[in-house]
């Protein structure tokens, strides 16, 4: 086989891996976000009138960090790190939720809202009841 051949080759081989991992990382996320425990955690933050207040709307989460020690799950917990903007503002939800057997439905234990340029995190979700709510943060 000539370079040129080898070449070809090399490139086409290099652009298939980059397409495939793209593939596989976003086929991650699609099914982090459909999870039970991402989706109510969504649900929590867009239906928190102070939530909304402050980050405005529509609110829109991003690609979450897979590298992040703060995202981690098993059939029986979850905690994330899901950064988020709105539109004035943005920042991260943070989300802990469990469930007893792989049999049951998802309970979400807490959520907290961390907006960017701020070192808070201000609790807008706890068990059942809200906790408080984001009119404590400087606009």
């Amino acid at each position: 086989m000539s370079t040129k051949t080898l070449g070809k080759i090399a490139i086409y081989g290099a652009v298939a891996s980059l397409l495939g991992s793209g593939y596989c990382y976003k086929s991650i996320q699609d099914n982090i976000a459909g999870a039970p425990y991402y989706r109510k955690t969504m649900s929590i933050l867009r239906n928190h009138s102070g939530a909304v207040e402050v980050l405005g709307e529509p609110i829109r989460s991003k690609f979450l960090s897979l590298s992040s020690y703060n995202n981690k799950m098993d059939g029986y917990n979850a905690q994330l790190q899901i950064p988020i903007k709105g539109s004035k503002r943005s920042g991260t939800i943070c989300s802990w939720s469990s469930r007893k057997d792989t049999s049951e439905e998802w309970y979400v234990e807490k959520v907290d809202l961390e907006l960017r340029g701020s070192n808070r995190q201000v609790t807008i979700y706890l068990g059942s009841d809200d906790k408080s709510t984001v009119d404590e943060f400087d606009n």
